[in-house]
């Protein structure tokens, strides 16, 4: 699992709570939503406490709320749309949802802070597989 980018997503936050024109302004705080797939156990809960507490962001936080992936539908792999095995507006109809998601759990929010998503593998000797995913990598944005 990436340890690294969760970190540096909540420093990036805790810096902006921390800045005194916004704490001036607005009534700043940090609200984190964590989606996780449905693997998700209470040892990833403990271990993503423990990142906050070493982040010295537990305190800060107003409020934390989990969303699991939902039962009937999850995120194709790469493989899987290469491979054809995944329709590939499945991505972005997975895409749509999450983005529908935090929109909708973040009406407040002046500032959002996401990973974008893995790139597509590059396929040796087929360009044309390759820009079209690309091309929808780029469609899932």
């Amino acid at each position: 699992r990436d340890n690294v980018f969760p970190m540096l997503m909540m420093q990036f936050s805790h810096i902006l709570l921390q800045n005194k024109h916004w704490s001036k302004r607005v009534n700043v705080k940090l609200r984190v939503l964590l989606f996780v797939d449905n693997e998700w156990s209470q040892s990833d809960k403990e271990n993503f406490d423990i990142l906050l507490e070493s982040l010295r962001l537990s305190d800060t936080i107003d409020q934390l709320q989990i969303l699991k992936e939902p039962e009937n539908y999850s995120k194709p792999s790469w493989d899987e749309l290469v491979q054809g095995k995944q329709n590939s507006n499945s991505l972005k109809k997975f895409y749509n949802s999450l983005n529908s998601t935090i929109k909708s759990l973040s009406s407040e929010t002046y500032f959002t802070f996401i990973k974008l998503p893995e790139f597509p593998p590059c396929v040796e000797d087929d360009d044309a597989l390759n820009n079209k995913l690309m091309m929808l990598y780029y469609q899932s944005l």
